[in-house]
Protein backbone atom coordinates (compact mmCIF):
# COMPACT_ATOMS: atom_id res chain seq x y z
CA UNK A 1 0.00 0.00 0.00
CA UNK A 2 1.24 3.18 -0.81
CA UNK A 3 0.46 6.16 1.36
CA UNK A 4 0.87 10.31 0.53
CA UNK A 5 0.94 12.98 2.90
CA UNK A 6 0.79 16.16 1.70
CA UNK A 7 1.90 19.43 3.58
CA UNK A 8 -0.86 21.90 4.50
CA UNK A 9 1.93 24.47 2.79
CA UNK A 10 1.31 22.30 -0.47
CA UNK A 11 -1.88 22.21 -0.30
CA UNK A 12 -2.34 26.27 0.21
CA UNK A 13 0.18 26.47 -2.59
CA UNK A 14 -2.29 24.34 -4.78
CA UNK A 15 -5.49 26.40 -3.46
CA UNK A 16 -3.61 29.94 -4.56
CA UNK A 17 -2.56 28.55 -7.54
CA UNK A 18 -6.17 27.15 -8.52
CA UNK A 19 -7.03 31.18 -7.41
CA UNK A 20 -4.94 32.92 -9.59
CA UNK A 21 -5.96 30.55 -12.54
CA UNK A 22 -9.53 31.14 -12.26
CA UNK A 23 -9.00 34.92 -12.09
CA UNK A 24 -7.04 36.05 -15.43
CA UNK A 25 -8.15 39.82 -14.86
CA UNK A 26 -4.54 40.77 -13.89
CA UNK A 27 -2.54 39.40 -16.41
CA UNK A 28 -4.90 40.03 -19.63
CA UNK A 29 -5.06 43.71 -18.35
CA UNK A 30 -0.96 44.02 -18.45
CA UNK A 31 -0.95 42.13 -22.32
CA UNK A 32 -3.65 44.39 -23.08
CA UNK A 33 -1.57 47.82 -21.40
CA UNK A 34 1.84 46.30 -23.56
CA UNK A 35 0.07 46.08 -26.57
CA UNK A 36 -1.72 49.31 -26.31
CA UNK A 37 1.60 51.19 -25.85
CA UNK A 38 2.80 49.21 -28.53
CA UNK A 39 0.50 50.50 -30.81
CA UNK A 40 0.03 53.52 -29.89
CA UNK A 41 4.12 53.92 -30.35
CA UNK A 42 3.65 52.81 -34.12
CA UNK A 43 2.59 56.24 -34.67
CA UNK A 44 5.43 57.83 -33.39
CA UNK A 45 7.76 55.37 -35.40
CA UNK A 46 5.89 54.95 -38.57
CA UNK A 47 6.61 51.48 -38.64
CA UNK A 48 4.17 48.18 -38.38
CA UNK A 49 4.33 45.27 -36.22
CA UNK A 50 7.39 43.93 -37.93
CA UNK A 51 9.84 46.79 -38.14
CA UNK A 52 9.07 47.85 -41.74
CA UNK A 53 8.44 51.73 -42.36
CA UNK A 54 4.66 53.06 -43.34
CA UNK A 55 4.27 53.46 -47.22
CA UNK A 56 4.83 57.05 -47.71
CA UNK A 57 2.46 59.78 -47.80
CA UNK A 58 1.75 60.95 -51.88
CA UNK A 59 2.79 64.14 -52.47
CA UNK A 60 -0.58 65.48 -53.03
CA UNK A 61 -1.29 64.86 -48.73
CA UNK A 62 1.91 66.33 -48.00
CA UNK A 63 1.27 69.41 -49.87
CA UNK A 64 -2.23 69.53 -48.56
CA UNK A 65 -0.58 68.75 -44.54
CA UNK A 66 1.96 71.57 -45.41
CA UNK A 67 -0.86 74.43 -46.56
CA UNK A 68 -2.96 73.59 -43.15
CA UNK A 69 0.46 73.68 -41.16
CA UNK A 70 0.23 70.55 -40.09
CA UNK A 71 3.15 68.15 -39.00
CA UNK A 72 3.91 65.55 -42.37
CA UNK A 73 4.05 62.82 -40.12
CA UNK A 74 1.88 59.69 -41.18
CA UNK A 75 -1.60 58.61 -39.80
CA UNK A 76 -1.49 61.84 -37.74
CA UNK A 77 -3.88 64.67 -38.85
CA UNK A 78 -5.81 65.05 -36.01
CA UNK A 79 -4.25 61.88 -33.85
CA UNK A 80 -7.49 60.73 -33.25
CA UNK A 81 -6.78 57.14 -34.44
CA UNK A 82 -4.02 56.51 -32.35
CA UNK A 83 -5.84 57.87 -29.69
CA UNK A 84 -8.71 55.43 -30.03
CA UNK A 85 -7.16 52.32 -29.26
CA UNK A 86 -7.19 50.76 -25.93
CA UNK A 87 -7.98 47.59 -24.55
CA UNK A 88 -10.69 45.77 -22.38
CA UNK A 89 -10.54 42.64 -20.34
CA UNK A 90 -13.68 40.81 -20.74
CA UNK A 91 -14.47 36.99 -19.19
CA UNK A 92 -11.21 35.48 -20.26
CA UNK A 93 -9.71 37.72 -22.86
CA UNK A 94 -8.41 41.02 -24.18
CA UNK A 95 -9.24 42.80 -26.80
CA UNK A 96 -6.97 45.71 -28.31
CA UNK A 97 -8.11 48.15 -30.85
CA UNK A 98 -8.93 51.33 -31.89
CA UNK A 99 -12.74 52.46 -31.92
CA UNK A 100 -12.84 55.00 -35.16
CA UNK A 101 -13.94 52.77 -37.69
CA UNK A 102 -12.03 54.07 -40.31
CA UNK A 103 -8.35 52.27 -38.09
CA UNK A 104 -9.41 49.43 -40.49
CA UNK A 105 -8.90 51.32 -43.93
CA UNK A 106 -5.13 52.36 -42.41
CA UNK A 107 -4.18 49.04 -41.36
CA UNK A 108 -4.97 47.09 -44.16
CA UNK A 109 -5.03 49.30 -47.11
CA UNK A 110 -7.86 49.68 -49.68
CA UNK A 111 -8.06 48.47 -53.33
CA UNK A 112 -8.59 52.06 -54.69
CA UNK A 113 -5.89 54.15 -53.23
CA UNK A 114 -5.02 54.12 -49.77
CA UNK A 115 -1.87 51.83 -48.96
CA UNK A 116 -1.58 49.57 -45.85
CA UNK A 117 -0.14 51.02 -42.89
CA UNK A 118 -0.61 48.71 -40.11
CA UNK A 119 -0.28 49.92 -36.45
CA UNK A 120 -1.90 47.08 -34.88
CA UNK A 121 -0.34 43.26 -34.24
CA UNK A 122 2.47 41.28 -32.40
CA UNK A 123 5.72 41.70 -32.71
CA UNK A 124 8.20 39.16 -32.39
CA UNK A 125 8.74 39.61 -28.53
CA UNK A 126 5.38 40.06 -27.76
CA UNK A 127 4.85 35.81 -26.96
CA UNK A 128 7.75 36.03 -25.02
CA UNK A 129 6.84 38.99 -22.94
CA UNK A 130 3.02 38.07 -23.03
CA UNK A 131 4.26 34.93 -21.77
CA UNK A 132 6.50 36.42 -19.18
CA UNK A 133 3.28 38.54 -17.75
CA UNK A 134 1.66 35.08 -17.40
CA UNK A 135 4.48 32.81 -15.52
CA UNK A 136 4.64 36.27 -13.21
CA UNK A 137 0.83 35.91 -12.60
CA UNK A 138 0.69 32.43 -11.76
CA UNK A 139 3.96 32.22 -10.03
CA UNK A 140 2.16 34.48 -7.68
CA UNK A 141 4.57 37.78 -8.36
Amino acid sequence: MFEIDVSSSAVRAADNLVARLQNLNAPLAKTGALLENKAKKRFQSQKDPGGKPWAPLKPATVAEKKRLGKASSILTRDALLSASIAFNVSGNEVRVKPSEEYGIFHQTGSKKALPARPFMGFEADDPDKIGQIFRDHLEGN
